[in-house]
């Protein structure tokens, strides 16, 4: 009788340890977000950017991923945001350039199938989406793109 007490009550001392061992999914999120930062992305989770429509209607806001880039100086002063889904770019108060649009319009299939949004301000690109079922190589094709977007020549690219 003795050893059954003194096994569970170790048991139940070493179970909270096991709830700090990190999940298949949490190692998932850890690789995917040490590749963004030795590729030179900050990976920020804040306030997900709401449309129009969620404004006013006043919709309850959810936290999000953001994968940012710093801009150059030369674009440090931009201020847009492109919506993927077409439908939520009505109304929007930060409409991108006429040029940005068109090559963001272009490079829309290279983005991550659960991207939402694209936006630049505050000196920073920004790529909200989910990570849902990533991988290394989807962090290190969305690097590329975002450098690709960073260059001064983006806009003018064909």
């Amino acid at each position: 009788m003795f050893w059954i007490i003194a096994s569970l009550v170790l048991a139940f001392m070493l179970a909270p340890i096991l709830w700090i061992v990190p999940s298949p999914r949490q190692r998932r999120q850890m690789r995917l977000r040490e590749r963004a930062r030795e590729l030179g992305i900050t990976v920020q989770i804040a306030t997900f950017p709401q449309t129009r429509r969620q404004r006013v209607r006043k919709e309850e806001e959810y936290q999000g991923l953001a994968y940012c880039m710093a801009l150059p100086k030369a674009r440090a002063a931009e201020r847009w945001r492109f919506w993927l889904d077409a439908a939520a770019r009505e109304g929007e108060e930060f409409t991108p350039p006429t040029a940005i649009a068109a090559a963001m319009q272009r490079v829309a299939g290279e983005l991550p199938n659960d991207c939402r949004v694209v936006e630049a301000g505050g000196r920073m690109l920004r790529v909200w989406w989910r990570e849902a079922n990533a991988e290394v190589a989807t962090v290190e094709a969305l690097a590329d793109l975002m450098n690709r977007m960073i260059d001064e020549d983006f806009a003018d690219e064909q």
